[in-house]
């Protein structure tokens, strides 16, 4: 399943020819056209090509998932419990590339050089049982409602990194208060103004 949604190319055709060339034409693989508008203009049997699906119905029936390290998209893959391959390209993707490989249910790809490296990285990510069962344990636990362990971990340590606006201290390290003098917590681990 590859996804990028709100992501965008510069040109959309050379980078699909790209991938073509590289991908096996036996290798099954759904690929959602996102607002870039991905296609496949040489028919293929084993390539579908769709538009607008909910992630949360189409991730369940993916061996894989590949998508751009959007906060929503990286929710949506966790809830499956399938591996993921994350095509970071701009502002927080990066991050939660590097949180998904920390929590060893994904991997990251360069968006340079995916259209070549992908379905090595896919039989890699695959082959990872280790990688699979994690992916799905963590899609269990998110399904029951419970927080994975490695949430509250990764939560921490967005807050030890952010900065004293963000955790709530002002410049002379008094607690800042929210709109309201409330405060907002995120997984109770720090206050957010």
């Amino acid at each position: 399943m590859l996804t990028f949604g709100s992501v965008t190319f510069d040109d959309v055709h050379a980078i699909m020819s790209r991938f073509l060339r590289n991908w096996p034409e036996e290798r099954k693989i759904i690929i959602q056209s996102g607002w870039a508008g991905l296609s496949v203009e040489i028919g293929r049997p084993a390539i579908k090509v769709i538009g607008s699906v909910s992630h949360d119905q189409l991730f369940r029936h993916a061996s894989c998932i590949i998508h751009h390290g959007g906060a929503g998209t990286t929710a949506s893959a966790l809830f499956s419990g399938k591996p993921q391959i994350i095509v970071p390209h701009i502002a927080d993707q990066f991050f939660w590339g590097a949180e998904m490989k920390r929590l060893r249910v994904g991997s990251i790809l360069d968006k340079k050089t995916w259209p070549e490296k992908l379905f090595a990285k896919v039989a890699k990510v695959e082959g990872k049982a280790k990688m699979r069962r994690r992916a799905a344990r963590m899609g269990r636990e998110r399904a029951r409602g419970g927080r994975p362990r490695p949430r509250r971990a990764a939560a921490g340590r967005i807050c030890r990194a952010a900065p004293d606006e963000v955790r709530g201290r002002t410049g002379d390290g008094q607690r800042a208060r929210a709109g309201g003098g409330r405060r907002a917590r995120l997984n109770g681990h720090c206050t957010f103004v």
